[in-house]
């Protein structure tokens, strides 16, 4: 079972000299990333032009959490899944 928000919840995320989230800053706290399990990117030109790079991380709090940068917009961070 999950959580899923098709536009992504606005989050802040520290990143490291990879730009790989270290800290997700959400709801009021802090969650720092134990492990990347996943990394990908997508990419669409049509009907409007988008890059996203996509990480499933999980937490040293046990969230397992999928999170999106914005890449071809403003650069934000979104969460777009929490899996349960």
């Amino acid at each position: 079972m999950s959580r899923f928000w098709p536009d992504g919840l606005r989050v802040r995320v520290t990143t490291d000299e990879l730009a790989a989230p270290r800290r997700i800053h959400w709801q009021e706290t802090t969650h720092r990333v134990e492990r990347i399990v996943t990394r990908w990117r997508v990419a669409r030109w049509w009907p409007r032009r988008m890059l996203r790079e996509y990480f499933t991380v999980r937490t040293t709090q046990g969230l397992l959490l999928e999170l999106y940068r914005d890449v071809s917009g403003d650069g934000q961070w979104y969460v777009q899944r929490v899996y349960d």
